[in-house]
């Protein structure tokens, strides 16, 4: 990193190619607004894939107990998989899931059934969290 011009550059025997350009903006510029630049990167969303239902259910206490509720967006069922949804501090969307097994999908044809379903939130953690009757995770809810 070119740490007077602030660019990450690419080096090969022909040129140098600057791979990533970082720019400061002016926070005290009365013209620039924060609307203006919000999703500025063009990012829809990124997303997290956790291994298992019980990874998502952490996450979702771990959440729960640590983050401003601010950059909260939601939680939904889509049939094949279980979603949490948040934003970052430039409004970037994060999602963070788990995938059903494809054994547990259920299909109207030959095409997978999805919907966007409220994520039952209290049996969910529920039935993970007390799973062999052992609670290891402690959940406001």
């Amino acid at each position: 990193m070119d740490n007077t011009n602030n660019t990450l550059n690419s080096v090969n025997k022909e040129k140098v190619s600057p791979l990533l350009v970082l720019n400061e903006t002016d926070k005290n510029n009365d013209n620039i607004k924060l609307k203006s630049i919000k999703k500025e990167s063009g990012l829809y969303h990124f997303a997290i894939l956790l291994p298992e239902r019980k990874d998502l259910a952490a996450f979702l206490s771990h959440m729960q107990k640590n983050l401003d509720p601010a950059f909260y967006e939601g939680m939904a069922d889509h049939a094949v998989s279980e979603s949490i949804y948040l934003h970052d501090h430039d409004y970037n969307g994060i999602e963070v899931y788990r995938d059903r097994l494809p054994s547990q999908w259920k299909w109207n044809r030959n095409k997978v059934y999805m919907v966007t379903e409220p994520l039952d939130v209290k049996v969910y953690l529920f039935k993970i969290l007390t799973k062999n009757g052992q609670d290891y995770l402690l959940i406001r809810l």
